[in-house]
Protein backbone atom coordinates (compact mmCIF):
# COMPACT_ATOMS: atom_id res chain seq x y z
CA UNK A 1 0.00 0.00 0.00
CA UNK A 2 1.43 3.45 -0.95
CA UNK A 3 2.21 5.68 1.96
CA UNK A 4 -0.04 8.78 1.76
CA UNK A 5 1.81 11.90 0.66
CA UNK A 6 1.26 15.30 2.20
CA UNK A 7 -0.51 16.43 -0.95
CA UNK A 8 -3.00 13.58 -0.52
CA UNK A 9 -4.14 14.59 2.93
CA UNK A 10 -6.27 17.21 4.52
CA UNK A 11 -6.62 18.02 8.20
CA UNK A 12 -9.80 18.77 10.12
CA UNK A 13 -9.60 20.32 13.57
CA UNK A 14 -11.86 18.75 16.22
CA UNK A 15 -12.98 19.94 19.64
CA UNK A 16 -10.81 20.47 22.69
CA UNK A 17 -10.06 17.09 24.30
CA UNK A 18 -7.97 15.56 27.05
CA UNK A 19 -6.44 12.08 27.25
CA UNK A 20 -5.22 10.72 30.58
CA UNK A 21 -1.67 9.40 30.41
CA UNK A 22 -2.38 7.03 33.35
CA UNK A 23 -5.65 5.33 32.40
CA UNK A 24 -5.82 6.29 28.67
CA UNK A 25 -9.42 7.49 28.95
CA UNK A 26 -10.30 10.49 26.82
CA UNK A 27 -13.01 13.06 27.33
CA UNK A 28 -14.07 16.45 25.92
CA UNK A 29 -12.21 19.04 27.94
CA UNK A 30 -14.71 21.87 27.64
CA UNK A 31 -14.38 24.51 30.34
CA UNK A 32 -12.17 22.36 32.57
CA UNK A 33 -8.76 23.19 31.21
CA UNK A 34 -6.22 25.55 29.76
CA UNK A 35 -3.80 24.27 27.14
CA UNK A 36 -0.53 23.00 28.54
CA UNK A 37 -1.76 23.10 32.14
CA UNK A 38 -1.96 19.86 34.19
CA UNK A 39 -5.31 18.82 35.63
CA UNK A 40 -6.61 15.71 37.44
CA UNK A 41 -8.25 12.97 35.38
CA UNK A 42 -11.97 12.70 36.34
CA UNK A 43 -11.64 8.90 36.28
CA UNK A 44 -8.43 8.08 38.14
CA UNK A 45 -7.55 11.51 39.61
CA UNK A 46 -3.99 11.38 38.25
CA UNK A 47 -2.68 14.69 36.97
CA UNK A 48 -2.85 14.51 33.15
CA UNK A 49 -0.83 16.89 30.97
CA UNK A 50 -2.42 15.70 27.73
CA UNK A 51 -4.94 18.41 26.93
CA UNK A 52 -5.34 19.86 23.47
CA UNK A 53 -7.14 20.03 20.16
CA UNK A 54 -7.45 16.78 18.19
CA UNK A 55 -6.61 17.11 14.48
CA UNK A 56 -7.69 14.35 12.09
CA UNK A 57 -5.84 13.64 8.83
CA UNK A 58 -7.74 12.11 5.90
CA UNK A 59 -6.42 10.67 2.65
CA UNK A 60 -7.74 11.44 -0.82
CA UNK A 61 -10.47 8.79 -0.52
CA UNK A 62 -11.78 10.21 2.75
CA UNK A 63 -10.29 7.51 5.01
CA UNK A 64 -8.66 8.60 8.25
CA UNK A 65 -4.96 7.80 8.26
CA UNK A 66 -3.98 9.34 11.57
CA UNK A 67 -5.00 11.70 14.31
CA UNK A 68 -2.91 13.76 16.65
CA UNK A 69 -3.33 16.22 19.46
CA UNK A 70 -2.02 19.78 19.19
CA UNK A 71 -0.99 21.07 22.59
CA UNK A 72 0.90 24.29 23.27
CA UNK A 73 3.56 22.69 25.47
CA UNK A 74 2.68 19.08 26.14
CA UNK A 75 1.36 16.59 23.67
CA UNK A 76 0.08 13.08 23.08
CA UNK A 77 -0.17 11.40 19.72
CA UNK A 78 -1.77 8.14 18.64
CA UNK A 79 -1.47 6.47 15.27
CA UNK A 80 -3.98 4.01 13.89
CA UNK A 81 -3.40 2.83 10.55
CA UNK A 82 -2.05 1.63 7.29
CA UNK A 83 1.80 1.83 7.53
CA UNK A 84 1.55 5.35 8.92
CA UNK A 85 3.86 6.58 11.68
CA UNK A 86 2.65 9.14 14.17
CA UNK A 87 4.35 12.32 13.02
CA UNK A 88 4.85 15.52 14.93
CA UNK A 89 6.27 18.43 12.98
CA UNK A 90 9.39 20.36 14.12
CA UNK A 91 9.12 22.75 17.05
CA UNK A 92 9.38 25.78 14.74
CA UNK A 93 6.05 24.69 13.28
CA UNK A 94 4.44 24.10 16.67
CA UNK A 95 4.94 20.33 16.94
CA UNK A 96 7.62 17.67 17.37
CA UNK A 97 8.39 14.79 15.02
CA UNK A 98 8.36 11.17 16.21
CA UNK A 99 9.10 8.14 14.02
CA UNK A 100 8.37 4.54 15.05
CA UNK A 101 8.77 3.40 18.62
CA UNK A 102 11.82 5.54 19.43
CA UNK A 103 10.51 8.88 20.65
CA UNK A 104 12.65 11.71 21.97
CA UNK A 105 11.09 13.82 24.70
CA UNK A 106 12.13 17.47 24.22
CA UNK A 107 13.78 19.15 27.20
CA UNK A 108 11.05 21.80 27.62
CA UNK A 109 8.39 19.08 27.71
CA UNK A 110 10.34 17.04 30.26
CA UNK A 111 10.65 20.12 32.46
CA UNK A 112 6.93 20.74 32.27
CA UNK A 113 6.14 17.12 33.13
CA UNK A 114 8.43 17.29 36.18
CA UNK A 115 6.82 20.57 37.19
CA UNK A 116 3.35 18.98 36.96
CA UNK A 117 4.49 16.00 39.01
CA UNK A 118 5.66 18.21 41.89
CA UNK A 119 2.55 20.34 41.60
CA UNK A 120 0.19 17.41 42.34
CA UNK A 121 -2.21 18.33 45.18
CA UNK A 122 -1.77 16.47 48.42
CA UNK A 123 -5.04 14.59 47.94
CA UNK A 124 -4.17 13.28 44.48
CA UNK A 125 -2.80 9.75 44.19
CA UNK A 126 -0.38 9.53 41.32
CA UNK A 127 -0.34 6.11 39.74
CA UNK A 128 -3.63 4.97 41.35
CA UNK A 129 -5.58 2.47 39.26
CA UNK A 130 -8.70 4.03 37.67
CA UNK A 131 -12.13 3.22 39.08
CA UNK A 132 -14.21 2.39 36.02
CA UNK A 133 -17.41 2.79 38.03
CA UNK A 134 -16.89 6.55 38.13
CA UNK A 135 -17.97 9.07 35.56
CA UNK A 136 -16.35 12.45 34.95
CA UNK A 137 -17.91 15.22 37.05
CA UNK A 138 -20.54 17.26 35.28
CA UNK A 139 -19.32 20.62 34.00
CA UNK A 140 -22.36 22.34 35.46
CA UNK A 141 -23.86 20.35 38.35
CA UNK A 142 -27.60 20.82 38.80
CA UNK A 143 -28.62 23.20 41.52
CA UNK A 144 -30.33 21.75 44.57
CA UNK A 145 -33.16 23.11 46.66
CA UNK A 146 -33.78 19.91 48.64
CA UNK A 147 -32.19 19.84 52.13
CA UNK A 148 -29.30 17.40 52.13
CA UNK A 149 -29.41 16.94 48.36
CA UNK A 150 -26.16 15.99 46.67
CA UNK A 151 -25.39 18.22 43.69
CA UNK A 152 -23.69 16.41 40.83
CA UNK A 153 -21.46 13.70 42.27
CA UNK A 154 -22.86 13.43 45.76
CA UNK A 155 -21.26 16.17 47.88
CA UNK A 156 -23.75 17.50 50.42
CA UNK A 157 -23.67 20.77 52.32
CA UNK A 158 -26.25 19.64 54.90
CA UNK A 159 -24.42 18.94 58.20
CA UNK A 160 -27.12 16.40 59.12
CA UNK A 161 -26.80 14.42 55.91
CA UNK A 162 -24.77 11.26 55.29
CA UNK A 163 -21.64 13.25 54.52
CA UNK A 164 -20.29 13.67 58.11
CA UNK A 165 -20.49 9.92 58.82
CA UNK A 166 -19.26 8.62 55.47
CA UNK A 167 -16.42 9.70 53.21
CA UNK A 168 -18.86 10.10 50.32
CA UNK A 169 -22.20 9.02 48.96
CA UNK A 170 -20.66 6.73 46.36
CA UNK A 171 -18.57 5.00 49.03
CA UNK A 172 -21.70 4.64 51.17
CA UNK A 173 -23.58 2.95 48.34
CA UNK A 174 -20.66 0.68 47.48
CA UNK A 175 -20.43 -0.51 51.07
CA UNK A 176 -24.16 -1.19 51.17
CA UNK A 177 -24.04 -3.17 47.92
CA UNK A 178 -21.03 -5.20 49.09
CA UNK A 179 -22.72 -5.93 52.43
CA UNK A 180 -25.65 -7.54 50.58
CA UNK A 181 -23.32 -10.02 48.88
CA UNK A 182 -23.32 -13.08 51.12
CA UNK A 183 -21.20 -15.11 48.69
CA UNK A 184 -17.91 -13.25 48.40
CA UNK A 185 -14.92 -15.62 48.49
CA UNK A 186 -13.97 -14.40 51.97
CA UNK A 187 -17.52 -14.54 53.39
CA UNK A 188 -18.34 -16.73 56.37
CA UNK A 189 -20.23 -20.02 55.75
CA UNK A 190 -23.99 -19.58 56.09
CA UNK A 191 -27.36 -21.31 55.87
CA UNK A 192 -30.31 -19.57 54.22
CA UNK A 193 -33.93 -20.65 53.74
CA UNK A 194 -36.25 -18.56 51.56
CA UNK A 195 -40.01 -19.08 51.08
CA UNK A 196 -41.46 -17.49 47.96
CA UNK A 197 -44.56 -17.01 45.83
CA UNK A 198 -43.96 -17.34 42.06
CA UNK A 199 -46.40 -16.24 39.33
CA UNK A 200 -46.28 -16.30 35.52
CA UNK A 201 -49.26 -15.60 33.23
CA UNK A 202 -51.63 -15.76 36.19
CA UNK A 203 -50.38 -19.21 37.23
CA UNK A 204 -49.08 -19.04 40.81
CA UNK A 205 -47.11 -21.52 42.91
CA UNK A 206 -45.35 -21.50 46.26
CA UNK A 207 -41.87 -22.85 46.85
CA UNK A 208 -38.66 -22.80 48.88
CA UNK A 209 -35.03 -22.09 48.11
CA UNK A 210 -32.43 -23.34 50.59
CA UNK A 211 -28.67 -23.01 50.39
CA UNK A 212 -25.83 -24.36 52.53
CA UNK A 213 -22.81 -22.27 51.53
CA UNK A 214 -19.22 -22.99 52.51
CA UNK A 215 -17.45 -21.31 49.60
CA UNK A 216 -17.80 -20.33 45.96
CA UNK A 217 -17.03 -23.92 44.92
CA UNK A 218 -18.56 -25.70 47.90
CA UNK A 219 -22.31 -25.38 48.40
CA UNK A 220 -25.67 -27.18 48.18
CA UNK A 221 -28.91 -25.71 46.77
CA UNK A 222 -32.33 -27.32 47.26
CA UNK A 223 -35.13 -25.75 45.23
CA UNK A 224 -38.77 -26.82 45.45
CA UNK A 225 -41.68 -25.38 43.44
CA UNK A 226 -45.02 -27.14 43.84
CA UNK A 227 -44.31 -30.82 43.28
CA UNK A 228 -41.06 -30.23 41.37
CA UNK A 229 -37.56 -30.20 42.89
CA UNK A 230 -33.94 -29.64 41.90
CA UNK A 231 -30.81 -30.23 43.99
CA UNK A 232 -27.43 -28.84 42.94
CA UNK A 233 -24.21 -29.64 44.82
CA UNK A 234 -20.96 -27.90 43.86
CA UNK A 235 -17.77 -29.63 44.98
CA UNK A 236 -14.59 -28.20 43.51
CA UNK A 237 -14.73 -28.36 39.72
CA UNK A 238 -17.78 -30.67 39.59
CA UNK A 239 -21.49 -29.92 39.71
CA UNK A 240 -23.91 -32.69 40.76
CA UNK A 241 -27.56 -32.22 39.77
CA UNK A 242 -30.84 -34.04 40.27
CA UNK A 243 -34.18 -32.61 39.06
CA UNK A 244 -37.66 -33.96 38.58
CA UNK A 245 -38.22 -32.04 35.31
CA UNK A 246 -36.94 -29.06 33.36
CA UNK A 247 -40.05 -27.12 34.41
CA UNK A 248 -38.18 -26.17 37.57
CA UNK A 249 -35.06 -24.78 35.84
CA UNK A 250 -36.19 -21.28 34.84
CA UNK A 251 -37.94 -20.47 38.15
CA UNK A 252 -34.80 -21.68 39.93
CA UNK A 253 -32.63 -19.40 37.81
CA UNK A 254 -34.89 -16.40 38.55
CA UNK A 255 -35.17 -17.02 42.29
CA UNK A 256 -31.46 -17.84 42.62
CA UNK A 257 -30.47 -14.61 40.85
CA UNK A 258 -32.72 -12.54 43.14
CA UNK A 259 -31.44 -14.17 46.32
CA UNK A 260 -27.81 -14.05 45.22
CA UNK A 261 -27.88 -10.39 44.13
CA UNK A 262 -31.07 -8.62 45.29
CA UNK A 263 -30.04 -5.27 43.78
CA UNK A 264 -30.16 -5.13 39.94
CA UNK A 265 -26.55 -5.48 38.84
CA UNK A 266 -26.57 -2.71 36.26
CA UNK A 267 -27.53 -0.15 38.92
CA UNK A 268 -24.53 -0.97 41.13
CA UNK A 269 -21.95 0.44 38.70
CA UNK A 270 -21.56 3.57 36.58
CA UNK A 271 -24.60 5.29 38.06
CA UNK A 272 -25.32 8.99 38.56
CA UNK A 273 -26.27 10.31 42.00
CA UNK A 274 -29.34 12.49 41.53
CA UNK A 275 -30.16 13.66 45.05
CA UNK A 276 -29.99 12.95 48.77
CA UNK A 277 -32.84 14.00 51.06
CA UNK A 278 -34.67 13.16 54.27
CA UNK A 279 -37.91 11.39 53.31
CA UNK A 280 -40.83 9.57 54.89
CA UNK A 281 -40.71 5.86 53.97
CA UNK A 282 -43.51 3.71 55.39
CA UNK A 283 -44.05 6.22 58.18
CA UNK A 284 -40.37 6.38 59.14
CA UNK A 285 -37.87 9.19 58.52
CA UNK A 286 -35.10 7.96 56.27
CA UNK A 287 -32.10 9.51 54.53
CA UNK A 288 -32.54 8.46 50.91
CA UNK A 289 -30.10 8.52 48.01
CA UNK A 290 -31.56 8.61 44.51
CA UNK A 291 -29.48 7.25 41.63
CA UNK A 292 -30.06 6.82 37.92
CA UNK A 293 -28.39 5.11 34.99
CA UNK A 294 -29.20 5.85 31.34
CA UNK A 295 -28.11 4.02 28.19
CA UNK A 296 -26.92 6.59 25.65
CA UNK A 297 -27.86 4.48 22.63
CA UNK A 298 -31.46 3.58 23.55
CA UNK A 299 -32.18 6.36 26.07
CA UNK A 300 -33.50 3.65 28.38
CA UNK A 301 -32.81 4.10 32.05
CA UNK A 302 -33.11 2.58 35.50
CA UNK A 303 -33.55 4.41 38.78
CA UNK A 304 -33.25 3.48 42.44
CA UNK A 305 -34.01 4.93 45.86
CA UNK A 306 -31.66 3.62 48.59
CA UNK A 307 -32.68 4.65 52.10
CA UNK A 308 -30.75 4.55 55.39
CA UNK A 309 -31.72 4.75 59.04
CA UNK A 310 -30.73 8.26 60.20
CA UNK A 311 -29.32 7.18 63.58
CA UNK A 312 -27.49 3.94 62.79
CA UNK A 313 -26.67 4.94 59.17
CA UNK A 314 -27.55 1.36 58.17
CA UNK A 315 -29.38 0.56 54.96
CA UNK A 316 -33.14 0.15 55.48
CA UNK A 317 -34.76 -0.23 52.05
CA UNK A 318 -34.20 -0.19 48.29
CA UNK A 319 -36.70 0.50 45.54
CA UNK A 320 -35.43 0.05 41.94
CA UNK A 321 -37.32 0.31 38.67
CA UNK A 322 -36.58 0.82 35.02
CA UNK A 323 -36.08 -0.64 31.58
CA UNK A 324 -32.39 -0.88 30.77
CA UNK A 325 -31.08 -2.61 27.63
CA UNK A 326 -34.61 -3.91 26.94
CA UNK A 327 -34.79 -5.72 30.28
CA UNK A 328 -37.47 -4.23 32.58
CA UNK A 329 -36.86 -4.47 36.32
CA UNK A 330 -38.95 -3.72 39.41
CA UNK A 331 -37.40 -4.59 42.79
CA UNK A 332 -38.40 -3.76 46.38
CA UNK A 333 -36.06 -4.74 49.24
CA UNK A 334 -37.06 -4.18 52.87
CA UNK A 335 -36.68 -5.54 56.44
CA UNK A 336 -32.87 -5.57 56.33
CA UNK A 337 -31.05 -7.73 58.88
CA UNK A 338 -27.44 -7.53 60.00
CA UNK A 339 -25.36 -10.70 59.94
CA UNK A 340 -21.84 -9.91 61.09
CA UNK A 341 -20.51 -7.40 58.55
CA UNK A 342 -23.29 -8.29 56.13
CA UNK A 343 -26.70 -6.59 55.86
CA UNK A 344 -29.33 -8.38 53.84
CA UNK A 345 -33.04 -7.81 52.96
CA UNK A 346 -35.39 -10.31 54.59
CA UNK A 347 -38.28 -9.38 52.28
CA UNK A 348 -37.84 -9.09 48.50
CA UNK A 349 -40.26 -8.58 45.63
CA UNK A 350 -39.21 -8.59 42.01
CA UNK A 351 -40.64 -8.66 38.52
CA UNK A 352 -38.26 -10.63 36.31
CA UNK A 353 -38.72 -9.90 32.62
CA UNK A 354 -36.87 -11.43 29.69
CA UNK A 355 -37.09 -9.94 26.23
CA UNK A 356 -40.15 -11.19 24.29
CA UNK A 357 -41.32 -13.47 27.13
CA UNK A 358 -43.93 -12.94 29.90
CA UNK A 359 -42.59 -11.59 33.23
CA UNK A 360 -42.35 -13.64 36.41
CA UNK A 361 -43.44 -12.07 39.71
CA UNK A 362 -41.57 -13.16 42.85
CA UNK A 363 -42.47 -12.37 46.45
CA UNK A 364 -39.81 -13.82 48.76
CA UNK A 365 -39.38 -13.91 52.55
CA UNK A 366 -36.14 -15.04 54.17
CA UNK A 367 -37.13 -17.38 56.99
CA UNK A 368 -33.60 -18.38 58.07
CA UNK A 369 -30.29 -16.57 57.67
CA UNK A 370 -27.46 -17.62 59.95
CA UNK A 371 -23.71 -18.00 59.94
CA UNK A 372 -22.55 -21.57 60.46
CA UNK A 373 -19.38 -22.79 62.13
CA UNK A 374 -20.08 -26.45 61.38
CA UNK A 375 -22.87 -27.92 59.25
CA UNK A 376 -24.92 -30.83 60.57
CA UNK A 377 -24.30 -34.04 58.68
CA UNK A 378 -22.71 -33.69 55.25
CA UNK A 379 -24.85 -31.39 53.06
CA UNK A 380 -22.16 -31.39 50.36
CA UNK A 381 -22.39 -35.10 49.60
CA UNK A 382 -23.60 -35.61 45.99
CA UNK A 383 -27.26 -36.70 45.89
CA UNK A 384 -27.89 -40.31 44.77
CA UNK A 385 -28.24 -40.73 41.01
CA UNK A 386 -27.02 -37.20 40.29
CA UNK A 387 -25.77 -36.18 36.85
CA UNK A 388 -22.24 -34.77 37.04
CA UNK A 389 -20.50 -32.27 34.80
CA UNK A 390 -17.39 -30.09 34.82
CA UNK A 391 -18.05 -26.68 36.29
CA UNK A 392 -16.39 -23.56 37.68
CA UNK A 393 -17.66 -20.66 39.77
CA UNK A 394 -16.26 -18.14 37.28
CA UNK A 395 -18.38 -19.46 34.40
CA UNK A 396 -19.98 -16.38 32.88
CA UNK A 397 -23.52 -16.03 31.62
CA UNK A 398 -23.83 -17.63 28.20
CA UNK A 399 -23.30 -15.23 25.29
CA UNK A 400 -26.32 -14.51 23.11
CA UNK A 401 -26.94 -16.87 20.22
CA UNK A 402 -26.52 -15.39 16.74
CA UNK A 403 -28.14 -17.70 14.20
CA UNK A 404 -30.04 -16.25 11.25
CA UNK A 405 -31.72 -19.59 10.55
CA UNK A 406 -33.66 -19.66 13.82
CA UNK A 407 -37.44 -19.37 13.47
CA UNK A 408 -39.07 -16.05 14.37
CA UNK A 409 -42.59 -15.16 15.42
CA UNK A 410 -44.89 -12.15 15.52
CA UNK A 411 -45.43 -10.43 18.86
CA UNK A 412 -48.93 -11.91 19.28
CA UNK A 413 -47.54 -15.39 18.58
CA UNK A 414 -44.80 -15.18 21.20
CA UNK A 415 -47.30 -15.20 24.08
CA UNK A 416 -48.28 -18.75 23.05
CA UNK A 417 -44.69 -20.03 23.20
CA UNK A 418 -42.28 -20.96 25.98
CA UNK A 419 -38.62 -20.54 26.80
CA UNK A 420 -36.47 -23.63 26.19
CA UNK A 421 -34.05 -25.12 28.68
CA UNK A 422 -30.87 -26.06 26.78
CA UNK A 423 -27.94 -28.22 27.89
CA UNK A 424 -24.99 -27.38 25.63
CA UNK A 425 -22.04 -29.71 25.07
CA UNK A 426 -18.45 -28.54 25.31
CA UNK A 427 -18.32 -28.22 21.50
CA UNK A 428 -21.41 -25.96 21.37
CA UNK A 429 -23.80 -28.65 20.12
CA UNK A 430 -27.12 -29.22 21.88
CA UNK A 431 -27.30 -32.21 24.21
CA UNK A 432 -30.81 -31.52 25.55
CA UNK A 433 -33.52 -28.96 24.75
CA UNK A 434 -37.05 -28.82 26.21
CA UNK A 435 -39.67 -26.10 26.75
CA UNK A 436 -40.00 -25.07 30.40
CA UNK A 437 -43.77 -24.46 30.11
CA UNK A 438 -46.56 -26.05 28.13
CA UNK A 439 -47.03 -23.98 24.97
CA UNK A 440 -50.39 -23.03 23.49
CA UNK A 441 -48.88 -23.17 20.00
CA UNK A 442 -47.61 -26.72 19.39
CA UNK A 443 -46.71 -25.95 15.77
CA UNK A 444 -44.48 -23.04 16.76
CA UNK A 445 -42.95 -25.09 19.54
CA UNK A 446 -42.14 -27.87 17.06
CA UNK A 447 -40.44 -25.38 14.71
CA UNK A 448 -38.14 -24.32 17.55
CA UNK A 449 -37.50 -27.91 18.66
CA UNK A 450 -36.56 -28.97 15.11
CA UNK A 451 -34.21 -26.05 14.57
CA UNK A 452 -32.54 -26.18 17.98
CA UNK A 453 -31.37 -29.78 17.48
CA UNK A 454 -28.93 -28.58 14.81
CA UNK A 455 -28.10 -25.17 16.35
CA UNK A 456 -24.55 -24.31 17.37
CA UNK A 457 -24.36 -22.42 20.66
CA UNK A 458 -21.38 -20.36 21.90
CA UNK A 459 -18.63 -22.36 23.63
CA UNK A 460 -18.06 -21.69 27.34
CA UNK A 461 -14.71 -22.20 29.05
CA UNK A 462 -13.51 -22.82 32.57
CA UNK A 463 -10.14 -21.20 32.17
CA UNK A 464 -9.04 -22.58 28.80
CA UNK A 465 -11.05 -25.83 28.97
CA UNK A 466 -14.46 -25.95 27.17
CA UNK A 467 -17.23 -27.30 29.42
CA UNK A 468 -20.88 -28.23 29.24
CA UNK A 469 -23.30 -25.58 30.46
CA UNK A 470 -27.00 -24.89 30.92
CA UNK A 471 -28.77 -21.92 29.35
CA UNK A 472 -32.19 -20.79 28.14
CA UNK A 473 -33.33 -20.03 24.63
CA UNK A 474 -35.94 -17.29 24.16
CA UNK A 475 -38.09 -17.47 20.99
CA UNK A 476 -37.13 -14.74 18.55
CA UNK A 477 -39.36 -11.81 17.62
CA UNK A 478 -39.99 -11.38 13.89
CA UNK A 479 -39.16 -7.84 12.80
CA UNK A 480 -41.77 -6.34 10.49
CA UNK A 481 -40.58 -3.36 8.48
Amino acid sequence: MRRPEASDTKEVQGELHSVCSACSIGWPTGAFSALGHGMPCPYCRVIAMNAGVIVFSYDATGGMIRYRMLLGHASASVCTTHECDCVREPRSRGLWRRKGAQARVPVPLMALLLLALFAVPAGAQVGQQPNRNRRPPATAPPSSTVPGEVPGAGQSSDPNSLQPSYPGVNATLERAFIAMNLRKPDSAPFHQLVRFHYEVLGQAQDGTYEIFWSGTQHYREVFTLGSEQEIDVAVGDKMYTTRTSVAVTLPLRNVRDLVKSPMPGYLMVDYDVISVADEQVEGQTRQCIHISKRDANTNQQGTAQICFEPDSRQIASISAQGNFLNVPSDVELTAFKSLGVKRYPMHMTSTVATENMPPAKIDANVETLENVTKFDGDPFAPPPGAAVRDWCSTLAAAPSLEDYDQPSFLQEELKNLSEFFVLVRADGRVMQAEPVRAAADPDGEQKIATWIKTARFPIQNCGTIPVEYETFYMPKLKRVY
